[in-house]
């Protein structure tokens, strides 16, 4: 019995396609099943994680995320999406209702980038930047913990007024940093530095 040499009719070419298309056919309904446990995981974390937080404070305050603009960033659209930010917020306020507690809102611009010993603003900040120090305040931040004390500060409306230094962009003379406003007087002095 003869083949034919096109690819087509050949049959160990077929029993390849058909094996691929197996193969690729149990991948997909693998992922499928994955992608609904992580689902179910991530539902159950955000309501005992919102469920606790609802039972140990009164008052909570969260950054009010666009996430479908965020999402539109194909570099961490995956992680965003399962994450469950969207989810996590929506059983902590629906929770914190049931409990007589109160969640607010935050806009979240600059609250990472913004020194809250100072009101810095760090403009040239990316997200691989993890910690940094203010060239104003030579305060050292963690980008979590300082935009968590900013959204606190936010909600309380305590916000600090924003330092920027000039257009030499120096950290080494602090002259060149000026107020946009002015900051509240207190009986403190603000520690100087001899540099």
């Amino acid at each position: 019995m003869k083949y034919n040499t096109n690819k087509g009719n050949h049959p160990v070419y077929c029993l390849q396609l058909h094996y691929v298309a197996r193969v690729q056919y149990r991948r997909k309904i693998f992922d499928n099943k994955i992608a609904e446990r992580l689902k179910e995981i991530n539902k159950s974390v955000a309501k005992h994680f919102g469920i606790e937080k609802v039972d140990n404070y009164g008052y909570i305050a969260v950054e009010d995320l666009q996430i479908k603009n965020m999402v539109k960033n194909h570099n961490l659209s995956k992680s965003i999406t399962d994450a469950g930010w969207g989810q996590f917020v929506s059983f902590l306020t629906y929770k914190a209702e049931e409990a007589g507690c109160y969640v607010e809102k935050v806009n979240p611009r600059n609250t990472s980038k913004t020194s809250s010993a100072c009101g810095y603003i760090y403009k040239d900040m990316t997200l691989a930047i993890r910690n940094w120090t203010c060239p104003v305040c030579y305060t050292i931040h963690d980008r979590d913990i300082n935009a968590s004390v900013n959204i606190l500060n936010k909600t309380k409306g305590q916000e600090l007024p924003e330092y920027t230094l000039g257009e030499t962009g120096s950290t080494t003379n602090r002259s060149i940093g000026y107020l946009k406003s002015t900051p509240p007087m207190n009986q403190e002095a603000l520690p100087i530095r001899a540099g």
